[in-house]
């Protein structure tokens, strides 16, 4: 009788595990269809974070077996919308699942306020969304676009602020003309060039080698407005603008107001601020002073050149006062040791002011002392709301740059006000306003004593920029 009970405890210890088993897992089945009620077959239905899960059969049918605790399940296919869904009470789901386009009816702007899908143009066309714009940190909408667009090549002509950027679509068409695309912000084309006069090889008119990096108009551009760009490549920007746009065309579609859910008025706020420095300088020599040959040059000399004598054989003499530097002339080491001699004996020198004693040299950094931290803040406001027939749209922005050069600054401000209104079934107004103040110091260019990079390279160390 014993042996009979022994045998029989393993048997029931083994069928309540089985129906805790059971107890602790529940079948889901049901149906996945498509939005005109076709079943789908070989969908995915996966239980949310874990790799249990099995497909539709030809019917669209499905039978799984979660666990207890599942909470979610994930069904996907190809060309359809994933879809997250959350188990219930219920162990029976009939899913619907929409379509998935891909992008493929994409709309564009191609022209004056005219949509098409992008799937339907015979031309190569790109769009790149405002979003993408404000996320580079941009202060300059041209800037933002540069590794966006496939064949757009930008290229900021210099570091100042508020400098022009150059913009070519597919490279160079033209030797003698401008390369530039046209630009148009909401049907107004903006002339993006920038014009400069004169011959560069009549000595008398230095007008291209003596001047400042000026602004283009798309500087005044403010990206936080900029809903999307759409990019036309090739022939087909002219057939649409004309030869004005035989470059491509950028164009330009600003935001719009829209109605709040529950009412009111959109109210956003942006701060961008950022920091640049200089990341790498050109090494220069800092062991000959002003002058060559190895001799010592005067402040007040005509000479140019940084090979003179050598920083340790030299000192400055602040008895002989000179405007170019506080510490006085420059005198070799010998003299220097003279004059310091007859100061020690007590001895009296036909210039008694000549018993003053020198100082070491050392020579000036002036590549390095000479950039700052440069900063840029710029502020976004913006105001939107409506109702189903109007909606309205107001923004405020401003920036301010300074620049890594001294005194190199930009200001600009902008506002704009947009609004539209549906007058019938069939008709509609919209009309917008911007207006933008924009300007600044700009760092002078070019050769000789307009360059200042290249008289910042040539200053000897014996001189201080300062």
């Amino acid at each position: 009788m014993k042996k009979v009970i022994l045998h029989i405890i393993p048997v029931l210890l083994i069928v309540m595990g089985s129906m805790d088993l059971f107890a602790q897992t529940r079948i889901i089945t049901g149906t996945v269809k498509d939005s005109n009620g076709d079943a789908i077959i070989g969908a995915s239905i996966l239980v949310q974070g874990t790799t249990v899960g099995t497909y539709s059969d030809v019917n669209g049918s499905f039978s799984l077996a979660v666990s207890a605790d599942a909470k979610e399940l994930v069904v996907r296919y190809l060309g359809m919308k994933t879809q997250e869904i959350a188990l219930g009470a219920s162990n029976t789901l009939d899913l619907k699942m929409e379509e998935d386009v891909l992008g493929l009816d994409e709309v564009v702007v191609t022209a004056i306020g005219v949509s098409k899908e992008k799937k339907s143009l015979g031309y190569s066309v790109q769009d790149v969304g405002g979003d993408a714009l404000t996320q580079a940190g941009q202060s300059n909408a041209l800037t933002a676009l540069s590794g966006k667009v496939a064949g757009l090549s930008v290229i900021q002509s210099s570091g100042s602020p508020g400098g022009s950027v150059d913009i070519k679509i597919r490279g160079a068409t033209s030797l003698s003309g401008g390369n530039s695309p046209l630009i148009v912000m909401d049907g107004v084309p903006l002339d993006n060039s920038e014009t400069y006069t004169g011959n560069p090889d009549n000595q008398s008119n230095n007008n291209l080698t003596q001047n400042v990096n000026n602004s283009n108009r798309g500087v005044d551009i403010n990206p936080d407005d900029i809903e999307s760009i759409t990019v036309l490549k090739g022939p087909a920007a002219t057939a649409l603008y004309g030869i004005s746009a035989a470059n491509g065309a950028l164009i330009i579609t600003t935001k719009k107001g829209g109605k709040k859910v529950g009412g009111g008025v959109n109210i956003t706020y942006s701060t961008n601020l950022t920091f640049e420095k200089v990341n790498k300088l050109p090494e220069l020599q800092d062991q000959y002073i002003k002058g060559s040959g190895g001799s010592i040059a005067s402040y007040q000399s005509g000479s140019s050149g940084s090979w003179g004598a050598h920083g340790d054989t030299i000192s400055w003499d602040p008895n002989q006062e000179t405007p170019f530097n506080k510490n006085g002339q420059l005198v070799g080491k010998s003299t220097a040791h003279y004059i310091d001699s007859l100061a020690a004996f007590g001895l009296t020198a036909a210039n008694p002011d000549s018993l003053v004693a020198t100082m070491p040299f050392s020579p000036f950094d002036n590549m390095n002392t000479f950039f700052k931290t440069g900063r840029t803040w710029e502020n976004n406001l913006a105001l939107s709301g409506g109702s189903d027939i109007s909606t309205y749209r107001f923004s405020f922005s401003s920036l301010k740059q300074d620049g890594i050069v001294p005194l190199a600054d930009f200001k600009r401000y902008t506002a704009k006000m947009t609004g539209q209104t549906k007058l019938s079934d069939k008709l509609s107004a919209s009309g917008s306003a911007t207006y933008s103040n924009s300007g600044g110091r700009r760092i002078q260019q070019g050769s000789n004593l307009s360059g200042l990079m290249l008289d910042l390279l040539r200053t000897p160390i014996s001189f201080d920029n300062s």
